[in-house]
């Protein structure tokens, strides 16, 4: 019993953490950047607005066919042999809407993996969670390998005022990213393989031994994919057109506002925000990614609240095109109130059958 309430009582602070360091961003940003924000006094062009959410929304449409890979490749047998299940795209969008208001980063993801072993039959705990895992890997990689090929184009072709030491680190960590998941990938087969645990059993282990399973998850996801060279082929080049149509929507959306910013730095700038919103406790980055982005407008000599406001609207996009996963919510809750409504009547009769 007490180890059950101190477990609720970490749960609980960590929650309450990141909705201060939340809450603390955004104040910090209205303080040193209100003035900048006018948003209103912008000559805004809405057919790039508009093209932002659509390259946006198309993007999402092409990580719901990655993530279907993923999902056949590891086992989890609805989703083979079909390209868009149903099914599939509604646990996608959940996850994705229900991540704009889960404190942390990664809560849409296991939502989205809960969806997968709740609902597809004989899938196991382990695969679902794989399958979530390789799929936001593989992200990340086709990401640093844009945000690397940017810092070659700010070193050597371009002369804007980004300064040499973040082009320089985020290039070492780039390089240091791609090379370690490679050497992870060669030596996964040497890597005993983990058992299937469920999320109750999950529960009750400590925070390293949870890292250690996280680790093994994805290493164990890993080894399968990497014996289907064709699977890994189709992750690969759907992550890239993924970064691809991010990286037209933020310079749409750069457009859409105004703003004058070149798309190689705009390619850094997400790329150190994403990665930022990863490893800092929040409310899904908010507050921390408008910060990072306000910083680098102003290593660019730009407005701060220019960065403030692109990433507001970057923010705003993501929402727009997540819209759907509320709808499926609203309609997985009306569903389960109409069964509990059945459940009684259908007992009602049976009784009085029986009385009969």
């Amino acid at each position: 019993m007490q180890d059950s309430r101190f477990k609720l009582f970490q749960k609980l602070a960590l929650v309450i953490l990141k909705i201060s360091i939340t809450a603390f961003c955004v104040v910090h940003i209205f303080q040193q950047f209100g003035h900048e924000i006018k948003l209103l006094d912008r000559q805004i062009s809405w057919i790039y607005i508009f093209a932002a959410i659509l390259a946006f929304l198309v993007s999402q449409v092409i990580a719901i066919w990655r993530w279907n890979v993923c999902c056949t490749r590891l086992g989890v047998h609805e989703c083979k042999g079909k390209l868009f299940t149903k099914n599939l795209f509604k646990y996608y969008f959940i996850g994705l809407f229900s991540n704009n208001f889960i404190p942390g980063s990664f809560g849409g993801d296991l939502i989205r993996a809960y969806l997968l072993k709740k609902n597809i039959a004989n899938a196991k705990w382990i695969n679902c969670v794989g399958s979530v895992f390789i799929d936001r890997a593989s992200g990340l990689f086709a990401m640093t390998l844009l945000a690397l090929a940017a810092c070659f184009g700010i070193k050597f072709w371009t002369k804007f005022p980004m300064p040499a030491s973040i082009v320089n680190i985020l290039f070492a960590s780039s390089v240091a990213w791609i090379v370690g998941l490679v050497v992870l990938f060669v030596v996964s087969k040497f890597i005993p393989r983990v058992t299937n645990i469920e999320p109750e059993d999950e529960e009750s282990m400590s925070f390293i031994n949870k890292l250690k399973l996280k680790a093994f998850e994805f290493i164990n996801a890993m080894r399968k994919i990497k014996r289907d060279p064709s699977a890994l082929f189709e992750i690969t080049l759907s992550s890239l057109l993924i970064q691809i149509l991010v990286s037209f929507c933020l310079i749409s959306l750069a457009k859409g506002l105004n703003l004058n910013i070149e798309a190689a730095y705009l390619w850094i700038i997400n790329s150190l925000a994403t990665l930022g919103t990863l490893f800092t406790p929040s409310m899904n980055g908010l507050g921390v990614r408008e910060n990072i982005y306000a910083y680098f407008f102003q290593t660019l000599n730009q407005p701060g609240g220019d960065g403030v406001v692109l990433s507001g609207s970057w923010l705003l996009t993501i929402l727009i095109v997540s819209l759907p996963g509320l709808f499926y919510l609203i309609g997985s809750w009306r569903a389960k109130q109409k069964a509990l409504v059945e459940v009684p009547i259908q007992s009602i009769d049976l009784a009085g059958q029986r009385a009969a």
